[in-house]
């Protein structure tokens, strides 16, 4: 994981701490451990800049994902307990020192009044003697040694954490206090003399006395526990505290007829996903049979959608689902799942649990009748719990919060309305537009001034092909923030896709002026710019986007091409083989740098190149035509591959369909390599026709001088560099 920058630092130090944020957020949504699972470390300061690692000794290694400490005495025995936060189960864990030093110690709370009232940032010395002790501020060793102890009352003293305002003093086993000296946040010191060790004592700004304040030990009766994992359990049932709107869900029925699952069709619904597979699914099929007059009661219908034939592990046989129900003697309605469905189905579990997880079977989905998502079932359903969560569906938003927690508890906030909008941009983007742009619209009804959702109703709209919708909404968004850079670069690639590129690039150069390292901003502009046929301030952006991300291929790609149409192949060449080390199974990397190298004559190596493209991509006919020309014409004999070249001309041929003058030419260079020069002959003819009728008279002239070696029963020999393809 990178480090969090805290300065000012390069681009592509910035390019790796958002791709390592970026990859974390995934293995976390995933169900990853943030930490992990490293065990948590404590070290203890042995002076001289050493310290000693007591993690296991100590008893704090917990494989807790831990991230706050704050340090307190609790019980008020003199020395520091422990309260540590974690990510994870626990949450909360209370370490009560027990460790028996037989040392002294002396607390301190300070009181401002001419600064703060709790006097955060007043620094406070203590200085003590200690018989026999070597002293700080000599090299010798007196009866009553010195030794000074700072510290700082702060506002906050690590990660997420506020220990305790109270300032604990270590004194060592016979230590005696000399004097306090604090100074105060306002720039004041105040001298305190009349303390002694282990007490405990308030220092009030100006008053130049401590007041001593009793210890009122606490009799804390605590054992130390171990945390038992929860037993495993199939079952999950997941009461929401906010109904989430349910997308449109579409399955087939066991006729193959796509059905649109009846949300809010004047009661609740359960949609069930099952396998015919899956046993726990078939047992509870059987139990909503069972007790079908019992879910009928309370106006429940249940739409049961197997999941068989999702994959590759076996197909759906409708037939054979139809009669595991009927012995079953399910009742309720059934169908086939799609890819669809279950997509949607785990977006939404995805937003409500932060987890990117694929759902288990059985697992289902209780519906509101306003077609709202209410309950999570995974596993089996335990249909107490559900004709219970039946009962309450029509509970308000109170009711709804208190039964969505396990125990009851004091609120210090009122329930809030749900905002849906990651929900949406979700939806958006996995384009699934039918069901984002209904949730934009009742976000805006709401707040009609927020620019996130008109900037992303109007990229679902566009989605969707609606483009004066769209426009209006970017535009929308633009007025109410001209500096919104999304919606000024979203635009941009609306208005360009439809060939209005002047106002594109304006778009882009305002996304580029807000935010001058938007890669994607630079790189369209400059497409736009070369569009323009400006070639110079096009190769001005390409450089821009490089600089801005280095690590993306198209940005590189675009650079290489731009530097050849200026003439400068040794800087493309740069960046064509950085393309490549930066997407090595791009085929169209790869042929780019082929084409490179061969026009600077390093032919060899762009055979290479060529090969690995058609690895990839077997079919394209820019790397068959071209590897074909070389093996056929080269001068060079280890290189030459005569029957390798008509193999690969001639599949060139059939994949274009329809004749080409590169292809014929090509096609005929290959024959005439392996000696079958009357093919090459009526190939080359029938190139030059083409050339003569459709291209240059310098490639028609080309054609001549090959057809007339093809002619006298030579073949075509070329060395150096490849220009004409």
């Amino acid at each position: 994981m990178s480090q969090s920058p805290t300065d000012e630092v390069s681009t592509n130090e910035a390019v790796n701490y958002v791709a390592a944020i970026n990859k974390l957020g995934r293995l976390v949504k995933s169900g990853k451990s943030f930490s992990g699972r490293e065990r948590n470390c404590c070290f203890l300061n042995i002076g001289k800049d050493r310290f000693a690692n007591i993690s296991a000794v100590s008893g704090l290694d917990f494989i807790d994902d831990a991230r706050a400490v704050a340090s307190v005495d609790w019980d008020h025995d003199g020395d520091l307990d422990l309260w540590v936060s974690n990510r994870t189960g626990p949450q909360l864990r209370f370490l009560r020192n027990d460790v028996q030093t037989g040392h002294h110690y002396v607390s301190l709370r300070l009181q401002g009044r001419k600064s703060n009232r709790d006097a955060i940032g007043a620094r406070v010395e203590v200085r003590s003697k200690e018989r026999g002790a070597r002293s700080e501020d000599s090299a010798s060793v007196s009866g009553n040694a010195s030794k000074l102890l700072t510290k700082t009352v702060r506002a906050g003293d690590g990660f997420l954490s506020q220990s305790s305002k109270w300032l604990h003093f270590g004194l060592g086993r016979q230590a005696t206090i000399d004097r306090v000296m604090v100074h105060w946040p306002g720039g004041d010191r105040e001298e305190f003399t009349d303390l002694q060790a282990d007490g405990r004592y308030r220092l009030v700004e100006g008053n130049g006395t401590s007041e001593p304040l009793p210890a009122g030990k606490r009799q804390l009766q605590l054992s130390p526990s171990e945390l038992a994992a929860p037993p495993k359990s199939a079952r999950a049932n997941v009461w929401l505290a906010s109904r989430v709107p349910l997308p449109r869900i579409r399955y087939r029925d066991f006729e193959g007829n796509e059905v649109e699952l009846d949300r809010g069709g004047g009661g609740p619904l359960l949609l069930n996903l099952w396998a015919g597979w899956c046993g726990p699914c078939l047992a509870e099929l059987g139990e909503f049979a069972r007790r079908e007059s019992e879910l009928r009661g309370h106006g429940l219908n249940i739409v049961a959608l197997s999941v068989d034939g999702l994959g590759d592990s076996r197909s759906a046989e409708p037939e054979r689902l139809r009669k595991l129900l009927a012995g079953l003697n399910y009742r309720f309605d059934a169908g086939l799942a799609t890819g669809q469905v279950v997509d949607k189905l785990e977006l939404v579990y995805a937003e409500l649990f932060h987890r990117q997880v694929s759902l288990p079977v059985p697992a289902s989905f209780l519906i509101d009748v306003e077609g709202s998502l209410a309950a999570v079932y995974l596993g089996p359903v335990n249909l107490d719990r559900l004709l219970s969560d039946l009962k309450n569906l029509s509970t308000s938003g109170e009711q709804r919060r208190r039964l969505a927690v396990p125990f009851p508890g004091r609120w210090y906030t009122p329930p809030r309305q749900v905002d849906f909008s990651q929900l949406a941009a979700a939806y958006t983007q996995a384009e699934y537009v039918e069901d984002s742009i209904p949730l934009y619209h009742s976000i805006l009804r709401r707040d009609s001034n927020n620019v996130h959702a008109h900037n992303l109703l109007a990229v679902s709209l566009s989605l969707r092909g609606d483009t004066e919708g769209a426009q209006r909404h970017f535009r929308e968004a633009l007025r109410l923030n001209p500096e919104f850079v999304r919606s000024h670069f979203n635009l941009g690639l609306l208005l360009a896709k439809h060939g209005k590129i002047d106002e594109a690039a304006k778009h882009f150069r305002s996304a580029v002026r807000i935010a001058p390292d938007y890669a994607e901003a630079h790189l369209n502009l400059a497409v736009g710019l070369e569009s323009l046929n400006r070639p110079e301030e096009a190769l001005l952006h390409f450089r821009e986007a490089v600089r801005a991300d280095p690590r993306e291929p198209r940005a590189r790609r675009r650079l290489a091409i731009a530097l050849l149409r200026q003439g400068n192949l040794e800087q493309g060449l740069v960046h064509f083989h950085e393309a490549v080390r930066l997407q090595p199974d791009s085929a169209r990397a790869h042929n780019d740098l082929a084409d490179a190298l061969a026009r600077r004559g390093d032919v060899t190596e762009a055979v290479v190149h060529y090969r690995r493209a058609l690895e990839l991509r077997p079919d394209w006919l820019s790397p068959l035509n071209n590897l074909a020309w070389i093996l056929a014409t080269s001068d060079d004999h280890q290189l030459r591959d005569p029957d390798q070249a008509v193999r690969l001309a001639e599949q060139a041929s059939r994949v274009s369909g329809t004749p080409a003058l590169h292809l014929l030419d090509t096609l005929a260079a290959a024959y005439a390599s392996v000696n079958r020069f009357d093919k090459a002959v009526r190939t080359a003819q029938q190139a030059l026709k083409m050339a003569q009728a459709t291209g240059t008279k310098e490639q028609a002239e080309q054609l001549r001088q090959r057809l007339r070696l093809y002619k006298q029963g030579q073949p075509y020999r070329e060395g150096g560099k490849l220009e004409k393809h």
